[in-house]
């Protein structure tokens, strides 16, 4: 342990913060401005890097997959990492492939920090997680406003049609399917 910097050696009291809503685009941009303003001692944790692994499945499979589930979330290796965070390892952060509904082979390096925020809609399903983190914060937005971001991120971003994000979302996440939160 003597290549760590001192902050790093004396991390015994590393902090853990989890955001989450019912909708991504809005805590994502609040975890990423506070990071933006103390990279040295804040980690930004996205909850989306965790999805499962589905290489073994087809893609007709994988586009069933219910990914506003707790199910379809490798929340076992999420925990693993931030307990290796919080005892000063780094951890290699899954990178998920939108397009393809699966992890890619590449990871990102990332080093232990001070303050490790978690962000994610479904951090808070799973004991571990929820038991590891000092404060939570649930930033409540309407539902409109929610699918507007939706539809806009997953067009944009992920390379999907209106449609298929609107059945998604009818299938998935509108106001009377029951909620898992």
């Amino acid at each position: 342990m003597t290549d760590m910097s001192p902050s790093v050696r004396h991390c015994r009291h590393r902090r853990r913060i989890g955001f989450w809503q019912k909708s991504y685009r809005q805590y994502f941009s609040i975890a990423n401005c506070v990071n933006k303003l103390a990279t040295n001692i804040l980690g930004v944790i996205p909850e989306d890097s965790y999805y499962k692994d589905q290489s073994h499945l087809s893609m007709e499979e994988r586009v069933k997959t219910n990914y506003d589930h707790p199910s379809s979330m490798d929340h076992s290796l999420l925990f693993q990492h931030l307990q290796m965070l919080k005892s000063g390892q780094p951890i290699e952060l899954p990178v998920y492939s939108y397009v393809e509904h699966t992890r890619t082979p590449n990871t990102i390096h990332v080093e232990p920090k001070k303050v490790i925020i978690l962000e994610g809609i479904l951090l808070l399903t799973d004991a571990r997680l929820r038991n590891e983190l000092n404060f939570s914060i649930f930033v409540d937005t309407p539902l409109d406003i929610c699918l507007m971001r939706r539809i806009k991120r997953d067009v944009n971003e992920r390379g999907r049609s209106m449609d298929s994000v609107m059945a998604q979302y009818q299938k998935t996440r509108a106001p009377d399917v029951p909620a898992v939160y």
